[in-house]
């Protein structure tokens, strides 16, 4: 009889500790999922938190941000950061996203063979395949299994593609006629060998620095840093501005940071 007791106490205590850590992992997740304002200091605060989120773009004419995950998802934000719309675009893991308003479509890295695929941004179906027109050699080379593609731009039609190597990390591409193909133009060195985020603003490249904790505001054209941001020590991972010149931020957390800087 004590034998069952004993053995009714031990599981009534183990399963009260379960439920208090469901009960906590519920609460963990809810304040994720719900927490818009984590962090203050003087320069940016917290105002979203994207789980699993491996890229996000701003559409300027809808004011909303798409966002992709490494689990092939695709989500429509709003300025709120409310979900809007989300589908899921066959199996691939996508790295990054940029929007071309001027085709109505968005660009997805897909991660590994670092081709884009292109969707419609009305819809959300695919559009087509966009290979890097390059020798399996030149993939080597550039996109090494220690030095990944991380953040793709548009330009006008062009598009640029920065990895993680000390040097020559900064590709750009012409589109073919066909928009099928992308075809090496050149490439840049950018001396820092940590380019995790890069958006187009202004009429010049912003480059984040994952590893210094910078901004480097890049000049295509002279090609070279005219001006260098210092941020506060974080695991910087996304960069992008919106219509207003306000700057956001994303860590490795994907926590999503709303950033003053000096205009």
């Amino acid at each position: 009889m004590k034998k069952n007791k004993k053995k009714w106490v031990i599981r009534t205590i183990w399963s009260i500790i379960i439920l208090l850590w469901i009960l906590f992992l519920s609460r963990l997740e809810y304040k994720i999922m719900t927490n818009t304002e984590v962090v203050k200091n003087k320069d940016f605060k917290v105002i979203a938190i994207i789980p699993e989120a491996s890229g996000i773009c701003l559409v300027e004419s809808s004011n909303t941000f798409f966002v992709v995950s490494d689990e092939w998802k695709i989500s429509e934000i709003s300025n709120k950061w409310k979900i809007l719309r989300e589908k899921k675009i066959w199996k691939y893991d996508f790295e990054w996203i940029v929007c071309d308003e001027k085709n109505k479509k968005l660009y997805l890295l897909i991660e590994e063979t670092w081709n884009l695929l292109s969707i419609f941004i009305d819809d959300l179906k695919v559009d087509k395949l966009i290979t890097l027109d390059i020798s399996n050699k030149e993939r080597e080379k550039y996109f090494d299994s220690k030095s990944w593609a991380e953040w793709v731009a548009i330009i006008w039609d062009t598009i640029f593609i920065s990895t993680q190597k000390k040097d020559k990390n900064l590709l750009e591409f012409s589109f073919s006629k066909s928009r099928q193909k992308l075809k090496l133009e050149k490439i840049y060195d950018i001396k820092s060998h940590d380019l995790s985020g890069m958006t187009f603003y202004n009429k010049s490249l912003y480059i984040l620095s994952d590893e210094k904790n910078e901004i480097y505001v890049y000049d295509i054209n002279k090609e070279k840093i005219k001006e260098t941001i210092q941020l506060e020590k974080w695991d910087w991972e996304g960069i992008i501005f919106d219509k207003k010149w306000q700057l956001y931020l994303a860590d490795d957390s994907w926590r999503v940071v709303e950033y003053d800087i000096v205009k």
